[in-house]
C-alpha cells in the first residue's frame, strides 16, 4: 500500500505506523546509530506526519515528505546530543578543545593560563562557538537561555581573552600586533586599547587580508579569530609560520 493512493479520510495513525514503521525505524537508526533513541524518534516522526497531513503538498511524494520529516528530526536530535554531550564532559572545555589544535607546548601553556582566568559562564560558550564551530542557537538550547545571552557571553569572553593574552605575553612597546576578526566592533575595541599602550596595531577583517599583511609587515603577534570567512584562522597561522621560517 502506498500513501499516495490513500484518501485523506482513510489515513490513520495505525495504518501509517503499520506500513512504514520498520523502514523509518531502520532509516533513523542508520542516521543516529542508537536503536532505542531511533524508536522514540520514529514515534515522533509519525506523530508529525499525522498532525501535519492536511498541510502537506498533495502533489508531491508523501513517502518522500515523510522521510524528510524523519531526517529533520534525526538531525535536530544529533545537534542537541552533540552539544549537550560536549558540555557534560568532566574535563574543562578548554582542555578538551585545545588538544585538536596544533600548538607548541609554550603556546598551549600560555593559552590554557589565559582561558583558566575567564569565568566559566563566558569561557565555555566562547570555546563552543569560536573553536568548536557550534551555532549560537545550539549553544543557547544546551544552556537553556536566549541566543542574545550567548552572544553577549561570547563577545565578553573574546574581549577579555584578548586583553589577558596581550598582558600575559608582555609585548614590548612599539611591537607590531596584527588583529584579525570579522567583527569590526571587536577589532576597533582591541585596537583602541593596544594603541593606548603604544603598540603599532594592524587590522584585518578576513583571512586574505591577514595573509597579505603578514607577508609585508611580519608582525610580532597575531591575535586572530579562528572562525573567519574565506581563509580560517588556523590556515592563516600555519601560513604565517611558513612565512616566518622562510624569511
Amino acid at each position: 500500500m502506498q500513501i499516495q493512493s490513500m484518501n485523506e479520510s482513510s489515513v490513520t495513525a495505525a495504518s501509517l505506523y503499520n506500513d512504514y514503521h520498520q523502514s523509518i525505524l531502520h532509516y533513523l537508526n542508520s542516521l543516529i546509530s542508537d536503536y532505542e533513541a531511533a524508536e522514540d524518534l520514529c514515534h515522533e516522526t509519525f506523530l508529525r506526519v499525522i498532525n501535519h497531513w492536511n498541510q502537506r503538498n498533495s502533489q508531491g511524494s508523501a513517502v518522500g515528505w515523510m522521510y524528510r520529516i524523519a531526517t529533520n528530526i534525526a538531525y535536530d536530535y544529533l545537534r542537541r546530543k552533540r552539544c549537550i554531550r560536549f558540555l557534560s564532559l568532566h574535563a574543562p572545555v578548554y582542555e578538551v578543545k585545545l588538544t585538536s589544535v596544533h600548538l607548541d607546548i609554550d603556546e598551549r601553556i600560555a593559552i590554557d593560563k589565559v582561558l583558566s582566568q575567564l569565568p566559566e559562564r563566558y569561557r565555555n560558550p566562547f570555546l563552543l562557538y569560536t573553536c568548536a564551530g557550534y551555532k549560537m542557537e545550539d549553544i543557547a538550547t544546551a544552556y537553556g537561555c536566549s541566543n542574545e545571552a550567548i552572544r553577549i557571553c561570547v563577545y565578553r569572553a573574546r574581549r577579555r581573552f584578548y586583553q589577558l593574552y596581550i598582558a600575559q605575553e608582555g609585548m614590548k612597546q612599539g611591537a607590531r600586533i596584527l588583529i584579525v576578526d570579522d567583527d569590526r566592533k571587536t577589532v576597533d575595541l582591541i585596537k583602541m586599547y593596544m594603541e593606548r599602550e603604544y603598540y603599532h596595531v594592524l587590522v584585518a577583517y578576513d583571512g586574505y587580508q591577514a595573509l597579505e599583511l603578514t607577508r609585508h609587515t611580519n608582525p610580532e603577534l597575531i591575535v586572530i579569530d579562528l572562525m573567519l570567512p574565506a581563509v580560517d584562522g588556523l590556515d592563516v597561522c600555519r601560513t604565517a609560520m611558513l612565512i616566518e621560517q622562510s624569511a
